[in-house]
């Protein structure tokens, strides 16, 4: 939580969410699947976070909030 106020205080955004995958290479396989089937669902609401907190911060810069 510290480095999130760290991150503030140089005018940065962040999210609650994080995407972390350990040991990469064996955490997909040649296609670039991933093995562990609780990835997908953990990204896909990784990127709605992000792609929420985008139209947030657009929509603010459009209406001048900011």
């Amino acid at each position: 939580m510290l480095f999130r106020s760290v991150l503030r205080d140089f005018g940065l955004v962040t999210i609650r969410r994080d995407l972390t995958v350990s040991r990469v290479r064996e955490a997909f396989d040649d296609e670039g699947r991933p093995q562990d089937p609780r990835l997908e669902p953990r990204a896909a609401g990784f990127v709605d976070e992000l792609l929420w907190m985008t139209r947030v911060l657009k929509e603010g810069r459009r209406r001048g909030d900011g």
